[in-house]
């Protein structure tokens, strides 16, 4: 979920916008979205606003490109890789957050050790890390 905080940019992004401005002097914030609506309206054909976030979309094409790129790392280094469709397998899912402690994906695991999610992967690459685990795994 986005929040704006600041009135000044609530004024710059949504000129003459009352119920935004509203919402900052009274709850201190207002609750945005991807887009600017009126800016993209001359170009798309259709808006479906989520109030007070992200829509499914985005969050869907986020997940997708979060794990494609821990994918294309792993298949660069050689890897073999076994994906788990936890969204098409809730008992999956639920298996996956009771051995890694967290609820986002991706989740990786080389052999039994869990490395964490996508940044985690990058950031045990960078240190070197990566590829011994790699090397060891049965």
């Amino acid at each position: 979920m986005n929040k704006l905080t600041d009135r000044a940019e609530v004024e710059r992004l949504f000129p003459g916008n009352e119920k935004r401005l509203a919402d900052i002097d009274n709850k201190g914030s207002t609750l945005v979205g991807d887009v600017h609506p009126e800016s993209v309206m001359p170009v798309a054909g259709a808006l479906t606003p989520v109030p007070g976030g992200v829509g499914p979309m985005t969050i869907a094409t986020l997940i997708d490109q979060t794990a494609t790129a821990a994918e294309r790392l792993l298949i660069a280094k050689g890897a073999a890789i076994e994906k788990v469709r936890v969204d098409l397998e809730p008992e999956r899912r639920a298996e996956m957050m009771k051995k890694s402690g967290r609820r986002t994906v991706p989740q990786i695991w080389i052999g039994e050790r869990h490395i964490g999610g996508c940044d985690d992967l990058y950031a045990l690459d960078r240190q070197g890390g990566l590829d011994p685990l790699l090397k060891a795994k049965p």
